[in-house]
Order: structure tokens, then sequence, then C-alpha cells
């Protein structure tokens, strides 16, 4: 079994009670939503991951970027017939901006009251229940 650990920063944006989510295409939660982000390049910080990774998808003008929540993850799937065991470190961030336009059709706005967890990777479950409250 190949052991991975990924590293990686996400964003949460919520705006008039709606979120926004990315839909995996690939990987062991291919076909769940996500918040936006992804994984580090070397030498950046959270925030300068966070805001690349979103700004590559979409136009927006970013007001403010706190800190929510540093969460792992844990899966073990199959990739190829190879058995990989991924251990994800999850940097959280809540995210103030205006969203000018979307150029990733993976992404889009979800009703936070319309939003199952069974269609939420775990880490965006944590996100979404926090925000909820």
């Amino acid at each position: 079994m190949k052991k991975l650990t990924q590293i990686g920063a996400y964003g949460l944006i919520e705006e008039n009670g709606r979120v926004l989510l990315t839909k995996h295409s690939e990987g062991p939660y291919k076909g769940l939503l996500d918040l936006p982000g992804g994984d580090f390049v070397h030498g950046e910080t959270a925030r300068q991951c966070v805001e690349r990774q979103i700004q590559k998808d979409s136009e927006l003008n970013i007001s403010e970027l706190k800190l929510l929540d540093v969460l792992t993850d844990r899966i073990s799937w199959s990739n190829n017939n190879n058995l990989e065991d991924l251990h994800m470190i999850c940097i959280l961030f809540n995210i103030n901006a205006k969203i000018k336009k979307l150029k990733d059709s993976s992404l889009a706005w979800f009703d936070l009251k319309e939003i199952s967890d069974n269609h939420l990777t775990p880490v965006a479950i944590k996100a979404i229940n926090d925000l909820r409250k």
C-alpha cells in the first residue's frame, strides 16, 4: 500500500446563504462537492496558496481572509488498482470576497439549506456545518 500525505489550503466563501463549492472529477472523492482550493507549490504560504487556487478558477476581489481551522482526513482507495492510503492536511480559511466571474465549470453556488452531507467531502461537511451553527 502506498502512503501519501497531501497538504492544501481551502476557502469557505459564503454569500447570501449560498456557499461556493467545486465538484471533484477524480480521486477518492470523485463526484463529491468540496471547498475551492488545493495543493501548495514550493515556497507558498497558506494564504498565497488559497488565493492562487481560487483565483485560477474565478475572478474575485478578496476583502478578508481569516484562518478558520486546520483539519485532517484519511482515506484508503484504489487508484488504478493500486491501493493508496491518503492523509490530507487541510488549512481552511473563511474568505470574504466578491466573485465577479466563475471561470471553471466545476465551481458553483449552492444554497446552505439544500446541501446534503452525503454530497460533500468530510472537510466540506465540517466547514459547512460550522457555518450553519
